[in-house]
């Protein structure tokens, strides 16, 4: 359970308390108090008189106000919408730093929002599903990425070029050959990073659905020493980097995700794959965007938004 939902639970049990106890020990009194003063001044009881015989202590008052504002927020939260904030550039150009998005939180499962154990299961991650999801390595951090690969997949990072084989129909194995993934060159220049040119390209990552991804042609991935593998030695870890490719098998019950901005984004390929209990929910939404400067030279630049950027508002693909 994260802090703010911790909050959000301590704050709607306190409140419940204080509801539980006006209704049980304090409405009776009052309505008495109201009944009688209404008796003795009839004509002359006015709404001021009204207001301050209802009026009980601080906490029971603002128990009864606000006890089920907090439990729809509690419940809309836990089993319907979470918002969440893009971070960093690691999901663009699909998303971007200063994004607030919608978290539909039961397409995967209505979870025990104190255990995010699934009680009632409504569906799984399909390829190409931006996912949010406790980060595997420190699961207070939440990680956005899309869905590459699903359980029981191979998956191939060749020459910054996706290949899947995909479990067969009616099958729990892999089939024979590896599937590459589409792709086709959209632009190059639009977006930079530290001043090298990225070229934007579209990429099908399923039959239904296309989506775009930035790849920067000046960084190679694959010859980084940190790719995350299942070698159980130091030789064999160095033997499996030698290699051209770098290949993983997905394992049940788990998910290989990556970011779009495949360059810039710490993914599956360098922490590994993500349970299935860490899913947190599939990013449905932008409602609000904030723009920043993108060439900051001082703080504020950086980290006070000048715009809002009301055309990013919508739908995710």
């Amino acid at each position: 359970m994260n802090l703010f939902t911790l909050i959000i639970v301590t704050v709607t049990a306190l409140c419940f308390i204080g509801y539980i106890y006006d209704l049980f020990f304090c409405r009776k009194a009052r309505n008495e108090r109201i009944a009688k003063a209404i008796k003795e001044k009839g004509d002359q009881f006015t709404k001021k008189d009204l207001e301050e015989l209802e009026h009980e202590n601080f906490f029971i008052d603002q128990s009864r106000s606000l006890f089920w504002v907090f439990l729809a927020v509690l419940v809309i939260r836990s089993f319907l919408f979470e918002p969440f904030r893009i971070p960093s550039d690691s999901m663009m150009p699909t998303l971007f730093d200063g994004d607030f998005i919608g978290v539909t939180k039961f397409s995967y499962g209505i979870k025990n929002p104190f255990t995010n154990a699934n009680m009632i299961d409504t569906g799984t991650p399909k390829r190409g599903d931006i996912v949010v999801f406790r980060y595997p390595v420190n699961p207070d951090i939440d990680f956005i990425k899309r869905v590459v690969a699903l359980p029981g997949e191979k998956i191939v990072y060749k020459n910054k070029q996706l290949f899947i084989k995909p479990l067969c129909e009616n099958s729990e194995s892999s089939c024979d050959s590896l599937i590459k993934i589409e792709t086709e060159l959209v632009n190059k220049g639009e977006f930079n990073y530290d001043g090298l040119e990225l070229e934007r390209y579209h990429e099908r990552i399923s039959e239904n659905l296309t989506h775009d991804i930035l790849i920067n042609p000046y960084v190679d991935n694959s010859a980084r020493h940190n790719l995350y593998t299942r070698a159980d030695t130091e030789k064999e870890r160095e033997a499996v980097m030698n290699h051209s490719k770098i290949e993983w098998i997905v394992p049940p019950g788990h998910y290989f995700v990556m970011g779009d901005n495949r360059d810039n984004s710490m993914d599956s390929r360098f922490w590994g794959f993500v349970p299935e209990e860490n899913l947190i929910g599939k990013a449905s939404f932008i409602w609000f965007s904030l723009g920043y400067n993108p060439e900051p030279k001082t703080w504020f630049e950086k980290h006070i938004p000048n715009s809002i950027r009301f055309n990013r508002i919508g739908g995710i693909e």
